[in-house]
């Protein structure tokens, strides 16, 4: 994390740009009973940029306490929410392209 944190910093490619980096732990859960397999994500740290010159708001990486308070402030419900089965499903009903390679 940190490397990643100090490269982004020092580069140039993210400069004046709004950027969220978090880090932290999968957890796979193995199936039991009626229960299928899962993956929990665990939030450990992350790097907040945000495109506003001055804002030394988030100059340090948020820990983990501080990330999971920010977190839980935020709205459980996704304007911008896409229904993943209905577009997978649109995508299969697309027409079929054939595409050639100049030989």
């Amino acid at each position: 994390f940190a490397r990643t944190v100090e490269s982004i910093r020092r580069g140039t490619e993210y400069q004046g740009k709004n950027l969220l980096y978090v880090s932290g732990l999968n957890v796979d859960i193995a199936a039991f009973d009626s229960y299928p397999e899962t993956t929990y994500f665990i939030p450990w740290a992350a790097h907040i940029q945000l495109n506003n010159p001055g804002s030394d708001e988030y100059i340090h990486p948020l820990e983990q306490q501080q990330l999971f308070a920010k977190l839980m402030k935020q709205s459980s419900i996704n304007k911008d929410q896409v229904d993943l089965k209905g577009e997978i499903g649109r995508m299969l009903q697309a027409p079929r392209y054939d595409i050639y390679t100049p030989r």
